[in-house]
């Protein structure tokens, strides 16, 4: 699959912009930040044997603070902004920013911290990369299929 391959079948335009990463997400943003950003602090499981959190977040516990996330918003507790970065956080967890224990790592809110540069970005880009990623983990037999497959299909 070209780039322009991705993007017309997907609709998803390749940006000016580079997508920006938080270098290590738990030292560069703190819980209350994390709550001013998505309206929760994400978990900072220390691991055992370790002092410092993991890295990754389970794709599992983030969808299941999505209820709660959006009753929030309706009762006018978290705004517009908030649940819309949560949201693209979510979106991003469950397709393509995920590794092969069903994690992800939430640097990818750096990006998302100024809405207004959201289309700018790179976004094709990284998701088509991500794509050749999988493609070469699952021809060495290291992986299934991702969130990204249905990309493949059309093809």
């Amino acid at each position: 699959m070209t780039p322009t391959d991705f993007s017309i079948i997907s609709g998803i335009p390749f940006g000016i912009r580079p997508i920006e990463l938080y270098n290590d997400w738990r030292t560069e943003i703190s819980p209350d930040r994390m709550v001013e950003l998505i309206g929760i602090d994400l978990p900072r499981i220390v691991g055992p044997g370790s002092t410092t959190p993991v890295l990754s977040v389970s794709r599992c516990w983030l969808s299941l603070q999505a209820p709660d996330i959006y009753a929030r918003y309706r009762q006018g507790e978290l705004t517009a902004t908030q649940v819309a970065r949560f949201t693209l956080l979510l979106l991003f967890a469950s397709t393509f920013w995920s590794n092969r224990k069903e994690k992800f790592n939430p640097s990818i809110l750096k990006s998302l911290e100024n809405l207004a540069h959201l289309e700018e970005y790179d976004w094709a880009g990284a998701i088509l990369s991500h794509m050749y990623d999988d493609m070469c983990d699952l021809s060495q037999g290291h992986c299934k299929l991702s969130g990204t497959y249905y990309f493949w299909e059309v093809m």
